[in-house]
């Protein structure tokens, strides 16, 4: 019965040390899981949430809180174990001191009645069985004794676990220190990448009003080509008008010519002004007839016809000086629009140099956009007004024109009048007046050919004008395709920096999840110390205050929590 009893107790101590072992290897390998889920549960009951959680929890997030409540419930059910498990070997120890204590007064008692009653036997029948009785107690006790050590050796190997977990413990803070200076950091990071991101947006949100302006300009400035392109054909059309009646004009120039020298019986063909070999031979012609009227008049011998001829002769020559003045006049004023052209002509190399330099600032910068299209603007009101004043000195041309052919055939009559007299009339008077007529004349056709080169002059200066207006138009055509292709890679680059902005937004939370998980697991540990030192603290049995685990103060002392 005794060896049953002693095996019984046996078989029970051993089951209460594996139980503690497992449990503690259970609890030493799954306390931070267990304490993390708690904790993080208590977490989340009490409201707080983390700084990347921004949504109430999922049910998968339910789930795992209801999973991690079961294990806090196992955890729970485990430290009970542990506590009865503690509170059984004080009790064996206990109870194996106070055998001790006991059975030498009973070994005593038992061999001094040995002593006195060695002939009866009787007494002799007790004695041994109060032996055997001795021996099996010794033997009972000698176990507890071994179980006692081998408890001992358990509980100090629980004692450096225990050291090994604030060495861990420790470890822990370290890494939550390190953890939170990063999220700091991150914080600042992700406050920089936020200011970042909105200044881009900003910047974005301009850029696209600018393209937008850029583009309404854009189709303005096209609608304003098409309708200056559609002018151009019309000036074109109306040059090669006036380029026809010019050429018109020098045929009759040249037929009137002809029928001159046929009439006069000059031979121009060998000259190459002919105009002025028959202005020549009707001056001839004009001076053998005022020569003849000479003769005629100093026949007659009349005073007053000479004083008739001075004071022609000074009429003529009042016209004629009147006539020079004019033409004086026009020449300057000719002049004058030569060096106004000429001056349009070095402010348009200006113009195509400045914009040169435009092109030049606006592949450099994208915002000196608007002012380059302001510039072209500008430039094209320029070439509007110049194409006005082309319009407008087109129609002088064509006034001049109609003012030249007015004074052909007012040479043309001239001269038929010239001959008319000098063939059939004899009045001095009349005679008189016709060189001033005639030499007017002349001056007016040398007048014509100046202003058809002239008119041959602006016609190839139009053409050269045309041709850069054409030439604008296709660099502003390829300057608005650049900027349109700056445009959309300022949009590419708008968009990657916001797929960076939300990469990193989406690190920053990963970290502090895992920052958090940290703060959760340390939270943990801290629990399961103040867990285990609340069970060593209430063990019923006094015996337990020799053990050096728990007669430190540190066992039952909760680290104090980090500030968050």
């Amino acid at each position: 019965m005794s060896n049953t009893y002693r095996t019984s107790e046996r078989s029970e101590a051993s089951q209460a040390a594996a139980a503690a072992a497992g449990g503690g290897g259970r609890a030493g390998a799954g306390s931070r899981r267990i304490d993390a889920n708690s904790n993080h549960d208590l977490l989340l009951s009490s409201g707080y949430r983390s700084p990347g959680q921004s949504r109430p929890a999922s049910p998968g997030l339910r789930r795992s809180v209801s999973e991690m409540q079961e294990q806090l419930k196992m955890y729970k059910r485990q430290m009970e174990k542990k506590d009865e498990m503690i509170a059984t070997l004080s009790a064996g120890r206990s109870s194996s001191s106070g055998a001790k204590v006991t059975f030498e007064p009973l070994l005593e008692a038992a061999a001094a009645p040995s002593r006195e009653l060695l002939s009866g036997s009787h007494y002799r029948t007790a004695a041994e069985t109060a032996r055997g009785e001795l021996a099996a107690m010794q033997v009972k006790q000698e176990g507890l004794e071994a179980e006692l050590r081998e408890l001992r050796g358990r509980l100090a190997a629980k004692e450096s676990a225990t050291q090994e977990l604030r060495a861990e413990l420790e470890s822990h803070r370290e890494n939550g220190a390190r953890h939170a200076s990063l999220i700091q950091s991150l914080r600042e990071r992700l406050r920089d990448t936020e200011e970042a991101s909105g200044a881009l947006s900003s910047a974005r949100a301009r850029y696209d009003a600018g393209m937008q302006a850029a583009q309404e300009d854009a189709r303005d400035m096209q609608a304003r080509i098409a309708e200056l392109e559609e002018r151009l054909r019309l000036h074109l059309a109306e040059r090669e008008q006036a380029e026809q009646r010019a050429v018109t004009m020098d045929k009759r120039l040249e037929d009137a010519v002809d029928k001159l020298s046929r009439g006069l019986n000059v031979d121009t063909r060998a000259e190459d002004y002919p105009v002025d070999l028959l202005a020549s031979r009707a001056a001839e012609l004009f001076q053998e007839c005022v020569l003849q009227r000479a003769k005629i008049a100093s026949l007659e011998g009349a005073l007053a016809s000479q004083e008739v001829e001075a004071k022609a002769s000074r009429e003529t020559i009042m016209r004629l000086v009147s006539e020079v003045g004019r033409e004086q006049k026009v020449a300057s004023s000719q002049g004058q629009e030569a060096e106004a052209l000429r001056k349009e002509r070095e402010s348009a190399s200006q113009a195509r140099r400045s914009l040169e330099r435009e092109v030049e600032v606006l592949r450099e910068r994208l915002e000196a956009g608007q002012r380059a299209w302001d510039a072209a603007r500008r430039e094209l009101a320029q070439w509007e007004r110049r194409r006005a004043e082309l319009d407008g000195g087109q129609r002088a041309s064509e006034h001049e024109a109609r003012a030249a052919h007015a004074a052909l055939r007012a040479f043309r009559s001239q001269l038929a009048a010239i001959l008319a007299g000098g063939d059939g009339d004899d009045g001095g008077g009349r005679g008189d007046r016709r060189p001033a007529a005639g030499a007017g004349v002349g001056d007016g056709e040398e007048d014509v050919k100046e202003r058809v080169r002239q008119l041959v002059a602006a016609r190839q200066q139009g053409k050269a004008l045309t041709a850069e207006l054409e030439e604008r138009v296709s660099r502003l055509t390829a300057q608005l395709h650049r900027e349109a292709e700056q445009s959309r890679d300022g949009a590419r680059r708008v968009r990657r920096a916001e797929e960076r902005a939300q990469e990193m937004a989406e690190r920053l939370r990963a970290v502090e999840g895992e920052l958090a998980t940290g703060d959760v697991l340390r939270d943990g540990l801290s629990f399961d110390r103040q867990k285990v030192g609340l069970g060593g603290r209430g063990a019923p049995c006094s015996g337990l205050a020799t053990c050096p685990s728990f007669s430190r103060g540190s066992v039952g002392r909760r680290p104090a929590r980090r500030p968050r």
